[in-house]
């Protein structure tokens, strides 16, 4: 029983149970993270947002899982707004892909022959 419940998934909440989700929210708090190193905070060479994403997900969370425990959201703290992170990620992805298109379109404009 312990082994079917860990392969659905369902010891993730619902929302990072999708690997694409997994991802965005790792890059997200891998900038964060940079941000951090940037100011003098965490130092996390030799790491990437990969290899964080895998730790965290496939290691740490399947391990705390099959001892019973899981990552939620908190129901004991009462009359605190709490920051959504789904607005922060998907603000995260909306920055990254309007800097990648900018990036890309400076590549063509480079490429493109003046006529």
């Amino acid at each position: 029983m312990l082994e079917k419940w860990m392969q659905s998934g369902r010891y993730l909440p619902d929302w990072m149970r999708d690997f694409h989700a997994q991802k965005d929210l790792f890059k997200f708090l891998w900038s964060v993270a940079e941000n951090s190193r940037q100011e003098g905070g965490h130092d996390l060479d030799g790491l990437t947002w990969c290899n964080t994403h895998v730790y965290v997900i496939d290691i740490f969370l399947w391990i705390m899982a099959k001892g019973g425990w899981t990552l939620q959201r908190t129901r004991k703290i009462q009359g605190v707004e709490f920051r959504d992170i789904h607005a922060d990620v998907r603000a995260f992805m909306d920055e990254l892909r309007a800097k990648q298109a900018q990036e890309l379109s400076a590549m063509f404009a480079k490429e493109t022959p003046d006529a």
